[in-house]
């Protein structure tokens, strides 16, 4: 497993590129990097490129990490979270369920320019 953290090209979100198996121990990692990076910058949301990334926790793990483990992280809940994941990858579809429900901004996408889209927007997005 393996993780980077930088600005966008544009510099309006922080890019979390993870490979390999994403466990709450490694998420826990690079959010605290993130977060620290996105204040250093000035920088307010994420992209979380999990194309090359397969979440390997069970449901209950994943439920504990969005209501137990996110909040004590200090995150930014208003903060936009692009979750981007490879067309054919269904182990994340769970994490933006319960992130979600726990009040975390976060949207799961297939498709890069719809991820960024969606980041940069300043309004409100009247969602399902």
């Amino acid at each position: 497993m393996h993780y980077t953290v930088q600005p966008s090209v544009d510099g309006t979100f922080v890019i979390v590129k993870v490979v390999g198996e994403v466990t709450t121990a490694l998420a826990r990692e690079y959010s605290a990097v993130a977060t620290e990076k996105s204040r250093e910058w000035n920088i307010r949301n994420f992209m979380i490129d999990a194309r090359e990334a397969r979440n390997v926790e069970s449901t209950l793990t994943n439920y504990e990490y969005a209501y137990e483990d996110m909040p004590k992280q200090d995150l930014n809940a208003a903060a936009r979270v692009a979750l981007l994941v490879a067309p054919e990858d269904h182990s994340h579809d769970f994490i933006e369920v319960v992130t979600r429900n726990a009040g975390f901004n976060v949207r799961l996408f297939r498709n890069e320019a719809q991820a960024r889209n969606w980041i940069n927007k300043t309004e409100p997005v009247n969602e399902k």
